[in-house]
């Protein structure tokens, strides 16, 4: 039995989330100094996404496989998460991608991401041990939020609505 529930999955999305909304507040305030901390902060914005995607998948995937016979399983969700979202951050600090040609290639990215965050319910659903989703069984919470994810990616990657009226999205409402 469990009598101890940590808190430290909680701890890190919380700290995951603080990066991702303070790195693209610190951008937004400081884009018009000039065009190398403009793109420094830019960069930073795009990697808080990837954090915060990496930092929303901790605490489901502890507390769904919070069962001694299934850590190890756990840790492997772990490190998929872990190491795809940190390779993402690293790839986009390359000041190369920050480029408007690999808009879709972010997008891409960001919505590959949010879709690992699907596996433990993935392997949940494959396996014969119902026990442990059993207590996940309301997963609207988490479609929709997913669902979140993957529309706002595909309106930053193709620019809606900026693209169709340009300029008149420029203060509130733009893709970002």
């Amino acid at each position: 039995m469990l009598n101890y529930v940590a808190r430290w999955p909680l701890i890190i999305h919380y700290f995951c989330a603080i990066f991702c909304l303070g790195a693209s507040a610190i951008f937004h305030l400081v884009w018009i100094k000039n065009q190398s901390i403009c793109n420094l902060f830019a960069r930073l914005d795009y990697g808080g996404i990837c954090l915060l995607i990496m930092g929303s998948c901790y605490p489901l995937t502890y507390y769904v496989f919070a069962c001694e016979k299934v850590f190890w399983i756990r840790n492997i969700f772990f490190f998929i998460n872990t190491s795809s979202n940190l390779s993402c951050f690293c790839m986009l600090m390359i000041p190369r991608f920050n480029k408007a040609e690999y808009n879709k290639v972010r997008a891409g990215l960001f919505i590959f991401l949010g879709i690992s965050g699907v596996l433990p319910f993935t392997y949940l659903s494959i396996t014969e041990d119902t026990q442990n989703i059993a207590q996940f069984a309301n997963l609207r919470p988490w479609v929709v939020g997913g669902a979140f994810y993957i529309g706002g990616a595909l309106l930053y990657a193709n620019r809606i609505p900026e693209k169709k009226w340009p300029g008149k999205f420029d203060i509130v409402g733009s893709s970002h």
